[in-house]
């Protein structure tokens, strides 16, 4: 018997009308629903809809990590434990308008770096990592950590929601904390010079002293990363409500991204904390730090507090 298990691009309109039409007719299907995918699942026969595809060295790479972590202790101790996400930040007060040139350093394959630092992976995969499209090594160490329900229909009516978790999804989120701790060690270091960072790259101020960004290349350097400059030639910043908007030149690329100014959320929560108010009423699934804002942070805030 021949099983048809065509792939499709996710078109979120189609995919919707397709599981109303099998509602219609009372079939028995599952939905394993993803990120980056859903499968539609009838029998033994199933329809893929990806928002993008990979070549099958990601997912051979991603099984091989997989493997090594499966036999590896640290790893195993490792999933014990609890890890922050977050993997941005900026200045306090960060202040909208075009900043022109700016200092920007990035770490060199920063998630395949600190798997090796930590020896979670061995020098061999790390090297089939980092032999990967650059597009590609972040799908193929972020698929240990894939989430996805499944909603299960039996004569058209929904019966179950399960929702599954990838095994070492703890470690994928200890590779983010432990990227994100060096960003915080640096932006320490460059003080009122810090501008803001981003995953696996900080941006500081274009007027930074040569010896502060010494003292980065060295916190770089004691924590075993690679890291390079990348020219920013042109820096837009703007505010929309609690987000900041980046608009920047980067190496001759544009590059735009968006980001929610997590010192308005500690603000909300110090605030909160000293008015005794339950924060989760005040700003809901937001957390942060109980840090007492000064005077001066409230009063740029203000806008957003009252």
């Amino acid at each position: 018997m021949t099983h048809h298990n065509p792939t499709f691009f996710r078109n979120a309109d189609f995919v919707n009308k397709l599981i109303e039409d099998y509602k219609s007719q009372r079939l028995n299907f599952k939905i394993h629903h993803a990120k980056y995918s859903t499968i539609i699942e009838i029998g033994k026969n199933k329809m893929r809809f990806c928002t993008q595809t990979y070549t099958p060295k990601v997912f051979q790479c991603s099984s091989r990590i997989k493997g090594e972590l499966n036999r590896n202790p640290k790893a195993q101790e490792l999933l014990k434990g609890s890890y922050s996400t977050l993997n941005f930040g900026s200045k306090p007060g960060l202040k909208p308008g075009k900043y022109g040139k700016a200092i920007n350093l990035d770490i060199s394959g920063a998630y395949p770096q600190c798997l090796l630092n930590h020896e979670l992976i061995s020098k061999k995969t790390y090297d089939w990592l980092m032999n990967l499209d650059k597009k590609e090594r972040l799908p193929a160490i972020g698929m240990i950590a894939k989430k996805k329900i499944i909603y299960s229909y039996e004569n058209g009516e929904l019966q179950d929601v399960l929702e599954e978790t990838g095994k070492y999804q703890k470690i994928f989120f200890f590779i983010v904390a432990e990227i994100d701790r060096i960003m915080n060690e640096c932006l320490k270091i460059a003080g009122d010079y810090y501008l803001m960072h981003w995953v696996d790259g900080i941006f500081l101020e274009h007027k930074t002293p040569r010896r502060l960004i010494r003292y980065i290349e060295q916190v770089f350097k004691d924590n075993k990363y690679n890291y390079k400059f990348e020219p920013v030639s042109y820096l837009d910043i703007k505010r929309d409500n609690m987000h900041l908007e980046i608009d920047m030149m980067k190496k001759d690329v544009r590059k735009q991204f968006r980001f929610i100014d997590n010192n308005i959320v500690n603000l909300y929560n110090a605030i909160a904390e000293k008015l005794n108010y339950d924060r989760s009423e005040l700003l809901p699934g937001l957390a942060g730090n109980t840090d007492i804002p000064t005077d001066s942070e409230i009063a740029f805030y203000k806008e957003w507090i009252a």
